[in-house]
């Protein structure tokens, strides 16, 4: 039971799918990607539906970065998209997320990618997440939730949309083993 007594979104249970992707390049990144794989099923009104295997890629931002460790993460959520950002948000100043530049390095992020059939347009959030399409590390790891390499609106129940492209082989690698991910 959530707080107030409500019960949390299950399968049969009324909620919204909403489709996330984390990532990390600092510190112990699958450590990271674990925690935050638990705390959103510790979040009110949320549960996780399914996660997508973890795949490496280059940082794309500024000065020189670390490789990134991706994911995507399927959940079923009663709250409203920003109630839910400002637990995301929460959930990465937990992992040691502080302010910096844009693209710059993190412990961890965030990123809603779809909300149901919503859209989203605010200076707070924007859903569908408007570069996710263009991003292989996003592409790979929700095609992977949706059963195909296909995205769009991301939602994993459609299949319709702009196939990963074929440079995505160059830009992410294969899903990482949880055995032999480096940190």
């Amino acid at each position: 039971m959530a707080p107030g007594g409500e019960s949390l979104p299950g399968p049969g249970l009324k909620g919204t799918r909403v489709v996330l992707a984390v990532g990390s390049n600092q510190g112990n990144r699958l450590g990271h990607l674990r925690r935050a794989a638990a705390e959103l099923q510790d979040l009110p009104l949320t549960s996780v539906l399914k996660t997508s295997s973890v795949y490496e890629s280059a940082a794309v931002g500024p000065g020189r970065q670390g490789p990134y460790l991706n994911a995507a993460i399927l959940i079923k959520t009663a709250l409203r998209p920003l109630s839910l950002l400002v637990e995301l948000k929460r959930v990465e100043a937990r992992s040691g997320r502080r302010p910096g530049p844009r693209w710059g390095p993190r412990p961890l992020d965030l990123d809603i990618i779809s909300f149901g059939r919503r859209r989203v347009s605010n200076r707070l959030l924007q859903v569908p997440h408007p570069l996710a399409r263009r991003r292989p590390f996003v592409a790979a790891p929700v095609g992977e939730l949706a059963g195909t390499a296909r995205t769009g609106t991301a939602d994993p129940r459609k299949t319709r949309s702009a196939v990963v492209p074929k440079t995505a082989s160059a830009q992410v690698s294969r899903p990482c083993s949880a055995t032999t991910t480096r940190s």
